[in-house]
């Protein structure tokens, strides 16, 4: 009689023992997505395969990549900097009156002072299909 496990219904295990140490190891790092784990261990499963085992980790702990770059110290000083020349003038009520803070993606400003026109920005309407006839959406 053989000491090896019995044999088990359905095809073998994607990753052997062997891999899924070397993968754990690598993930526990922190520093690398899935897709690039699957490159630098030259796996041929797919990306939800790693997704899937590094899930059944209990110690590993899943967090979003950053997907900003990252700040040098140059650019965190100017920010800082403006933050803080911000704070101490006397007219910045009326500079953060002055500027528009929207998150919508179609935005219509119209009007006219008395040198300019202000103009519209607006993506262009889509074109939708009403009861057989095609209508142009707002």
């Amino acid at each position: 009689m053989s000491s090896a496990s019995p044999a088990r219904p359905g095809p073998p295990p994607a990753l052997t023992d062997r891999d899924i140490r070397r993968l754990v190891r690598a993930a526990a790092k922190g520093d690398s997505s899935a897709a690039q784990l699957k490159t630098d261990l030259n796996f041929t499963v797919s990306v939800r395969t790693i997704r899937r085992t590094l899930a059944k980790v209990d110690w590993l702990v899943y967090t979003k990549m950053v997907n900003t770059l990252p700040l040098t110290p140059k650019d965190m000083k100017v920010r800082k900097d403006w933050a803080s020349n911000m704070l101490v003038r006397k007219d910045a009520g009326s500079v953060w009156d002055s500027i528009i803070f929207s998150d919508e993606k179609k935005l219509t400003w119209t009007g006219s002072t008395a040198f300019s026109t202000i103009g519209v920005i607006s993506a262009k309407p889509r074109a939708t299909r009403s009861a057989g006839k095609l209508a142009v959406a707002p």
